[in-house]
């Protein structure tokens, strides 16, 4: 077949396009790469892939030599009944049958003789097994009895009193842990920032912790994200160094964040509130975190004809929006 030429952005494509052409799969085909992509400066195809392709060609024996092959296996079929009928084909057939008889009766015998020393040994082999159950039995029953004894000897046994624990731990504990564990962070990134409790009470009780300072925006991240990390990290360090006591709530703000974002979310939550009341379809809020979430339904609370539910599961969970009645 006659050699055709395709194209493609890769060598692969222009193979592709070919073998589509050709409506063969790829080992039956034969390629040669006429140039590979080349591209610009900036990555940009310059020039496409180019093969050649065709069926791949099959090697048919010529005739000269097929009938040669034909003539020598007659040959050799000729010349080996002519040996056969100077040497006597009766006498060796027959010779051949009676020495078959003899292998066969031979055979069974030998036969006969395996059979019985398998037999044998199969009784000797049940038997042993018999013997090593009702040891393994017995071992058991000596197990299940020693088993039982030492529960018993556990449950007679005192128990042991367990310590008591402390059912909370002071509010100025906490508040040294958090703040040694946020100098040691500060230290830790080579920031330069003060952490400090805010002393005006939380309407929860929560402790509260400051962290300011300049360039900070690393610990706060996109929407908080690090910095609600940042909570949960400081929360957790405080619980182990109290070693199962009671803790209180505690939230930790860096450069007023927190506040500049309840006031945005405060705002935003009210104009999606009055867009409810007069459009009079619920409004579905993109993810959000427990925080924020909390100050978009205190917000949405105080507006009269809405309300406000949840849908979803963390992190994905979101705030919903809908008029009453």
């Amino acid at each position: 077949m006659d050699w055709i030429t395709t194209s493609g952005k890769t060598l692969h494509e222009a193979k592709s396009n070919a073998l589509d052409q050709l409506g063969i799969v790829a080992d039956e085909a034969e390629f040669d790469i006429v140039n590979d992509v080349e591209k610009s400066l900036f990555g940009r195809v310059k020039t496409e892939a180019r093969v050649r392709a065709r069926v791949r060609p099959r090697q048919i024996p010529e005739k000269d030599d097929r009938n040669n092959r034909r003539r020598n296996s007659n040959n050799k079929s000729g010349g080996g009944n002519r040996r056969n009928n100077r040497n006597g084909g009766g006498d060796k057939n027959r010779n051949s049958n009676n020495s078959g008889q003899k292998k066969q009766k031979s055979a069974g015998d030998q036969g006969a003789k395996q059979q019985s020393a398998k037999t044998n040994g199969a009784q000797n082999g049940a038997n042993r097994g018999n013997q090593k159950n009702s040891g393994a039995k017995s071992g058991n029953d000596r197990s299940r009895g020693g088993a039982s004894q030492a529960a018993a000897a556990a449950a007679a046994a005192p128990k042991k009193e367990k310590k008591a624990v402390e059912t909370e731990i002071s509010r100025e504990d906490q508040e040294r842990i958090a703040t040694e564990f946020l100098d040691g962070l500060l230290d830790a990134f080579e920031m330069n920032g003060d952490v400090s409790i805010v002393q005006e009470p939380a309407d929860d009780g929560a402790i509260e912790m400051a962290v300011t300072g300049q360039e900070l925006g690393l610990l706060v991240g996109q929407k908080g994200a690090t910095l609600n990390s940042l909570q949960e990290l400081t929360r957790t360090v405080v619980q182990r160094n109290a070693d199962g006591a009671k803790t209180d709530r505690l939230r930790v703000d860096v450069a007023g964040y927190r506040a500049r974002r309840t006031a945005a979310l405060a705002e935003f939550a009210t104009k999606i509130a009055h867009d409810v009341v007069e459009s009079g379809s619920e409004k579905l809020l993109e993810p959000m975190g427990p925080a924020d979430r909390k100050v978009v339904h205190d917000t949405v609370n105080n507006i009269d004809g809405v309300e406000t539910g949840s849908e979803g599961e963390e992190p994905r969970r979101r705030v919903v929006i809908r008029p009453v009645g």
